[in-house]
């Protein structure tokens, strides 16, 4: 019998129902009705614009499917249309005239009717409560997305305030580094103001002589392995286990063992007057005291394993770029006489390593070196200087050569050797040019070349202000570069 008034309720209402449904009610209550009363098929054919149905064809489409289910589900539709906004009116008339039919089919048959009118109404009562308290947790629901609301807003709004407040940050760090780099173009514009006359391409080295010196190291790659005491020269092929020692004060000076290593030389470089090395397998860096090699600082991995400059300043010891898995721009220094812990300076501007390096009162220049491209080390051209006072890098003109070597006479930048071509590196070197950094012009100034090409070579000067130019790839030659 329920069965049968469920039908005639689709009969008897079906028109109001299309047209009360017709609209966002269809969509709310399919909503409702997705997997206990119709499946997912079902709602996307009568939801999914991809059918093209109108919205009176859909609500039709639902009846239609809704006329074909059993009476649990057609009583679940038409329960759920009391909670549909829009059509609750219509879903408590159904009830209504449900609860008429039943009273009128009961009366009809000569039933007990008052028995079972007493049930009707307890059941109509259980279901008004049940509306009831579903209006009210609906109300309930409505509240707490109110609340959600107010609370995501609040959130927007605290994220613009931060977002703002990084732009700020942002700008502000912007001022500061361009303040800074500012800085450092004031320092090298005073250091400029020095050399007097104010014609571009003037350069306090005016010019240069090369004298070969008959002595030549039996040794090929010597790059950031040269260094001079006074007018001794100490050199060492990298990675070699001897040091050699060149007197340039003697009538004919010739190279000599001066030392044994029990570890790889990966570094000679000076130290308040003294030589130093630094050993490939411990990173420790000694310094020649009185006869005896003493431990003056340990490099950490973390920083490079090798392949990286060192040159000192004062007490300080200075180390750039480097090798660990990849070229490197990790630039550090450490108080040999303090704490002999390194800390960390401002990374470079580029990556290298075999790079040189030299030091003029607070200004720290960096050059040359190689990158690793295709697991084939490629020469490279860069030059970079840091202000040890507000320690702001500096891009500088590139060198003439790649991987030429850089050192300083006084208070010029001097660039010898390196290759014409990137390609070369691996191959015959053919750079003999010798050449100046004027500052002014911000160009380099060519002075003279060397009889010789050098590459991977070292380069240190002397105390009367000349050049020693230390052998290098495929060449074993060593060369004076004289300055006036």
């Amino acid at each position: 019998m329920a069965d049968d008034d469920d039908n005639n309720v689709f009969k008897h209402f079906r028109a109001k129902l299309v047209s009360r449904l017709t609209g966002t009610a269809v969509s709310q209550l399919c909503d409702r009705l997705i997997d206990g009363v119709i499946s997912t098929e079902e709602y996307n054919l009568i939801t999914n614009s991809f059918f093209h149905l109108t919205e009176e064809q859909q609500v039709r489409a639902l009846l239609d499917i809704m006329q074909k289910r059993g009476n649990e589900q057609k009583t679940k539709f038409l329960s759920m249309l009391c909670e549909t906004n829009g059509v609750e009116d219509l879903g408590r008339e159904i009830q209504k005239w449900q609860y008429c039919r039943r009273k009128e089919t009961i009366k009809d048959a000569g039933s007990s009717s008052s028995d079972i009118l007493h049930k009707l109404d307890e059941r109509n009562h259980t279901l008004q409560t049940e509306n009831s308290e579903l209006i009210i947790e609906n109300r309930k629901l409505r509240t707490e997305n109110r609340e959600l609301k107010t609370e995501n807003g609040e959130l927007k709004t605290e994220n613009r305030e931060l977002k703002a407040e990084a732009t700020k940050e942002n700008s502000k760090m912007e001022t500061q580094t361009t303040s800074g780099k500012k800085l450092v173009e004031d320092a090298l514009r005073r250091k400029l103001n020095e050399f007097g006359d104010g014609n571009a391409s003037y350069t306090k080295l005016k010019s240069a002589t090369c004298a070969p010196l008959a002595s030549s190291l039996q040794t090929g790659n010597t790059a950031n392995c040269v260094a001079s005491v006074g007018d001794v020269v100490f050199a060492s092929p990298w990675a070699a286990t001897q040091l050699y020692s060149l007197d340039l004060s003697k009538q004919s000076p010739t190279w000599a063992k001066f030392w044994n290593i029990r570890d790889a030389i990966w570094n000679v470089f000076t130290w308040r007057g003294q030589c130093c090395i630094r050993t490939g397998a411990k990173n420790q860096i000694y310094c020649l005291s009185s006869e005896e090699w003493n431990l003056i600082a340990t490099v950490p991995s973390t920083i490079s394993k090798g392949f990286a400059s060192l040159i000192a300043r004062d007490n300080r010891i200075y180390k750039l770029g480097g090798y660990k898995g990849d070229c490197l721009n990790i630039a550090a220094v450490c108080d040999a006489e303090g704490d002999k812990q390194w800390n960390d300076l401002p990374k470079m501007p580029f990556r290298t390593c075999w790079c040189s390096s030299a030091v003029v009162d607070h200004l720290l220049y960096v050059g040359g070196g190689c990158v690793v491209d295709a697991y084939r080390w490629n020469p490279i051209r860069n030059v970079a200087v840091l202000d040890l006072r507000s320690r702001d890098w500096q891009s500088l003109p590139l060198l003439e050569h790649y991987n030429a070597t850089i050192s300083s006479i006084g208070d010029n930048i001097v660039a010898c050797g390196g290759c014409n071509e990137r390609s070369a590196y691996d191959r015959d070197h053919d750079g003999k040019q010798v050449s100046v950094l004027d500052m002014r012009s911000r160009s380099w100034f060519p002075l003279l070349t060397t009889s010789q090409p050098h590459s991977r070579h070292g380069m240190c000067s002397i105390r009367d202000g000349s050049l020693a130019v230390v052998a290098g790839k495929d060449n074993n030659a060593v060369e004076l570069l004289s300055f006036n």
